[in-house]
């Protein structure tokens, strides 16, 4: 009848949800630097943007 909600089907159902949103971006762990605690990618194109809206 109805599955019973672990974990695992939780995040699989809010990825599932977040993908479908335009706001969202799904990264990989890969994109994250570790040493940095930022996503560089993600960064620069926040500040391009950003820059963009303000000239």
């Amino acid at each position: 009848m109805f599955e019973l909600l672990n974990e695992t089907l939780f995040e699989k159902h809010i990825a599932e949800y977040l993908a479908g949103s335009k706001m969202y971006n799904q990264r990989t762990p890969k994109d994250f630097n570790i040493q940095k605690l930022v996503d560089s990618d993600m960064l620069l194109q926040f500040l391009q943007a950003e820059v963009t809206k303000r000239v």
